[in-house]
């Protein structure tokens, strides 16, 4: 059987929720205001996506096992009601995180959505992972 996509092995999701983390937590160290608040709401956006993740790889699991590339795992998020959702919420919540960036940030706008984008992908890993880690298993 062909290996798995990397994006949905263990191991890379365990370091890429480190990597979200301290880079979240550093460059809202550099942004003043400090931006807490935008990154709360990406937060909770981002384990609600996590959540609709998780669902959508249980739900379709044997298709998320054959993906080899990053377009079949998209195609595989995309087959399911739970990923299509995902998806939407993805854009609209990045979208939305922009314009409060830039309403609250103005000068420091990229810094503070990149940190919001940071801590969305953050709690999007953690809440996602434990599909993963089943997904790993029954491989």
């Amino acid at each position: 059987m062909r290996d798995m996509h990397k994006s949905l092995q263990t191991k890379a999701n365990a370091m890429l929720t480190c990597i979200w983390g301290i880079t979240a937590v550093g460059l809202a160290a550099v942004v003043s205001p400090r931006p807490w608040l935008l990154m709360a709401v990406a937060g909770v956006l981002g384990a609600v996506g996590g959540l609709m993740q998780a669902r959508a790889v249980r739900s379709s699991a044997s298709t998320f096992r054959g993906s080899t590339t990053l377009l079949e795992v998209r195609a595989a998020l995309s087959s399911t009601s739970a990923g299509k959702g995902y998806l939407v919420l993805f854009w609209g919540s990045q979208l939305f995180l922009a314009l409060l960036a830039a309403w609250q940030f103005r000068s420091r706008m990229l810094l503070a959505f990149m940190a919001a984008y940071c801590a969305f992908a953050f709690w999007r890993e953690v809440m996602s992972l434990p599909a993963v880690v089943a997904l790993n298993r029954a491989a």
